[in-house]
């Protein structure tokens, strides 16, 4: 039996819709504080990020529009 392979990839959810409509020049990576019901509902696959955006402010980026539903 094959060993599950360790990716260091634990994206979980993506904007593909970004990637579709838009040319991305430049990515950066960031992480969120999720509490325990968000993380259960985006792991089950509950987020919507079809109109999420991100704004910087002060050094802080700031994760807008995005649904995750309970």
């Amino acid at each position: 039996m094959a060993k599950k392979s360790n990716s260091s990839n634990n994206q979980i959810a993506q904007n593909k819709r970004a990637r579709f409509d838009y040319h991305i020049d430049e990515t950066f990576e960031a992480g969120l504080q999720l509490h325990g019901w968000e993380v259960k509902s985006i792991r089950a696959g509950k987020a919507n990020l079809s109109d999420t955006y991100v704004i910087i402010r002060n050094g802080e980026a700031f994760l807008l529009n995005s649904q995750i539903t309970p």
